[in-house]
């Protein structure tokens, strides 16, 4: 009577872990989806500066990152995938974190802004003081020009991949 006992415990195991593992490649699956194209035209592709870009907001994290980035981008080390912005979003559409500005001979270089996001996710306006850089070394702020004030526009146009 003891082998059936045992037999079904490693059948129970089986199965549970068959069951777990599921789950967790569910998981990955999920986590890798928010990576690719796929996710980009659920409302979350967004126009600036010349840039195509893709905000992901899961938890009250919100990334940023360059779906297809201006020409100019590509000198300063910019390609898809690049993370332009990272931070926090709260209940009342406030937004806030580092945004990076990026160089050729300097890489990137990050600051805090801080902004909002429109109820309906189409519009998120983000301001700080940019660093004004010289010689790779943060030389002043100023709160004026692209840097300083960003504006996503939710863009509805389909991607082409």
């Amino acid at each position: 009577m003891t082998r059936p006992l045992i037999v079904g415990l490693y059948a129970a195991l089986a199965i549970a872990n068959a069951t777990f593992t599921s789950v967790a490649l569910s998981d990955a699956q999920a986590q890798h989806k928010s990576r690719v194209f796929e996710n980009y035209p659920d409302g979350k592709l967004y126009s600036h500066n010349g840039s195509s870009v893709v905000i992901n907001i899961h938890r009250g994290i919100l990334e940023i990152e360059y779906l297809f980035p201006r020409s100019e981008l590509y000198g300063a080390g910019v390609d898809t995938g690049t993370i332009l912005f990272e931070g926090a979003v709260d209940p009342n559409y406030a937004v806030s974190g580092t945004a990076y500005i990026f160089s050729r001979q300097c890489g990137e270089i990050s600051y805090y802004v801080a902004g909002s996001i429109t109820p309906d996710l189409r519009v998120l306006r983000l301001s700080g003081s940019a660093p004004i850089v010289k010689d790779c070394r943060i030389v002043g702020t100023t709160n004026t020009g692209r840097n300083a004030k960003l504006v996503f526009l939710r863009d509805t146009r389909p991607v082409v991949e």
